[in-house]
């Protein structure tokens, strides 16, 4: 009887208990994609995809995700009510009708937050989602994802903040016991976006409120700040016996100085220009002659991001929605430095939870890419089997099953959806070191389609620099 089950019982069994999940698994995504989305979060690491890969793909289907905040976000991910706009009052009244976009809540202007909210809408404008109803409610990413921040602290942050709202970044610190890592990974992460501080008005607030009060308000208790506060170094550049400063260069370290700007021109702020990179043969940027497996590199996009706007003398900017008019920061705390471009929000939050609301890296080398004649995953699937077709995004899964012969699935991310290439076996043993480490690839290959599925078979491959998405390989 042993022998019986095991060779047809056990794994009929395990083939029903995988049916049931794959469809009730299904059936969520289909129906509750935000409960869905929201539960998929909060059990990581269990599954197979990064929360960078299923936040873009919850948005791409309508689903509002919403970044960390201090004000708002709890140690895990969470439900969060939407208010209904007019356009979608009139869309249920007349369903027949496209719906819009969602819209941001009703009196929440001009914060860090509401930023990355307008950045998660823009990003949603892709995909089949856009002429359903909108999914109900939205998901408010949580302090676990936080690198950096003792989940000690997150609870902190929300048991506080139950009690009575914060006041300030000084007042967050105090209150919940912030090492000053963790509050300038906050900061840098816009979560004190409902304060009414950008992200750099609050880094340059947080180096304050770590500061050593120094003897006279220590001990008259004026100030309460935990001995392991006490450097401001944390926040500045880590280094060992350095002094607090008030220097702008010193409280924000300009994101491009470790990651790059966009386009491989010269950073305004450092002096320095990223390493450049080529494009395919034959187009713009690209060399003449070379080998066509692997041997040419792409090049981000030249077209960098509009600067934000200049900032005033006052940090503090239009409180969020049922904001305390008493709740503001300092406004002697003068803060020099211009709000971060929507490039170098990218950076910060994959810099700090290794995902984002905003925009898809991909989105930042689209104008450059287009020239290129690569196409966006979105545009796929009305074209013939056999065209030969460019694709580029982000590398999201490598895989090589024992059972596929030694063959290759490579798995791209852009803005508009993903895509899977296959890569021989030969192809794969030339071109290991850029198929296995490349953050983002160009694939150049003819389509493949059947039975509804689409596939690009690769044929050339080109590295894209760009911010690395975690990826799953080889598992």
């Amino acid at each position: 009887s042993i022998t019986s089950f095991a060779l047809y019982g056990f794994p009929e069994s395990h083939a029903a208990s995988f049916a049931l999940i794959a469809y009730a698994s299904a059936y969520l995504k289909a129906h509750h994609p935000t409960a869905f989305l929201v539960a998929l979060l909060n059990a990581w690491p269990m599954g197979f995809y990064h929360p960078a890969t299923l936040v873009k793909d919850a948005q791409r289907h309508g689903v509002t995700v919403r970044p960390i905040d201090v004000d708002r976000s709890g140690w895990k991910c969470r439900w969060e009510d939407l208010e209904e706009s007019p356009r979608d009052r009139r869309t249920r009244a007349h369903p027949g009708k496209r719906r819009g976009r969602n819209r941001m809540t009703p009196g929440a202007r001009g914060t860090e937050e509401n930023e990355g909210d307008r950045d998660s809408l823009r990003d949603e404008g892709h995909g089949s989602h856009r002429d359903r109803e909108r999914p109900a409610g939205a998901c408010r990413l949580g302090f676990r994802f936080v690198k950096g921040l003792r989940e000690v602290a997150g609870r902190a942050i929300e048991e506080e903040r139950a009690r009575r709202p914060f006041a300030s970044v000084e007042d967050c610190v105090r209150r919940c016991d912030l090492r000053a890592d963790e509050v300038a990974r906050l900061a840098h992460l816009g979560a004190f976006g409902s304060l009414g501080l950008t992200r750099r008005q609050a880094l340059w607030q947080a180096a304050e409120a770590v500061r050593d009060p120094g003897p006279l308000f220590a001990e008259t208790g004026a100030v309460e700040t935990p001995d392991h506060n006490t450097r401001t170094t944390a926040i500045l550049a880590g280094e060992p016996g350095h002094q607090p400063s008030r220097k702008a260069a010193e409280v924000a370290e300009p994101i491009e100085a470790r990651y790059g700007a966009p386009g491989g021109e010269t950073c305004p702020q450092t002096g320095s220009a990223p390493q450049s990179v080529k494009g395919p043969a034959g187009h713009p940027g690209g060399e003449s002659s070379g080998s066509s497996r692997g041997e040419t590199s792409m090049e981000p996009s030249d077209s960098r991001p509009a600067p934000g706007p200049k900032t005033s003398s006052n940090p503090v900017s239009a409180p969020g929605p049922n904001s305390d008019p008493d709740r503001v920061s300092d406004p002697d705390a003068a803060c020099p430095l211009s709000p971060m471009s929507p490039f170098e929000r990218t950076l910060a939050d994959f810099a700090g939870t290794r995902m984002t609301t905003g925009p898809h890296p991909i989105s930042y080398l689209r104008p450059r890419l287009d020239r290129w004649k690569v196409l966006p995953a979105e545009k796929l699937p009305p074209l013939p089997h056999g065209l030969t077709v460019r694709i580029g995004g982000s590398v999201i899964t490598r895989q090589r099953p024992a059972t596929a012969r030694g063959l290759l699935f490579v798995t791209l991310e852009d803005e508009t959806g993903t895509v899977q290439a296959a890569v021989m076996p030969d192809l794969f043993r030339e071109n290991r070191n850029l198929l296995a480490r490349s953050p983002a690839l160009v694939i150049e290959g003819r389509l493949q389609k059947k039975d509804g599925s689409l596939s690009v078979k690769a044929e050339r491959f080109w590295p894209l620099e760009v911010t690395r998405i975690p990826s799953h390989d080889f598992h």
